[in-house]
């Protein structure tokens, strides 16, 4: 387990599980989770730099809630989950390419953890 720190916020984080069950899990097989998976890389660098910190791939979300507008796709939320705990700071809220980042201790949306985790939510993620 790793110590890791960003803002006020603090979390002990088992980096090589977090690949692990990025490895081994299953994509969601839902249109939106498949479209977000394909365009996602590469869009916001901070976002994917921070979830990569944590062993995530940006690419397998746990799950996606998408509103389709005119031009393009609001993922009103983008779950994704770590192995560890938050030990502080829980209800904080963090700011990577002007996307709100939440947190919660164990279960937030559906996912294929076996381990102790926390999830992460993209908040209002927006892609043309």
């Amino acid at each position: 387990m790793k110590s890791v720190k960003y803002g006020n916020i603090s979390f002990l984080v088992d980096v090589e599980g977090t690949r692990e069950y990025y490895k081994t899990s299953t994509l969601c097989d839902c249109d939106s989770c498949q479209k977000y998976s394909s365009i996602i890389s590469g869009r916001f660098p901070e976002l994917e730099a921070f979830l990569s910190s944590f062993g995530i791939d940006i690419t397998k979300p746990d799950e996606t809630s998408p509103i389709e507008t005119g031009e393009g796709i609001l993922y009103d939320m983008v779950g994704y989950t770590a192995c560890g705990k938050i030990e502080s700071g829980a209800d904080e809220i963090l700011t990577f390419d002007g996307l709100k980042i939440s947190f919660c201790n164990g279960f937030d949306f559906p996912n294929e953890q076996t381990q102790p985790y926390f999830s992460i939510t993209v908040n209002e993620l927006y892609i043309t």
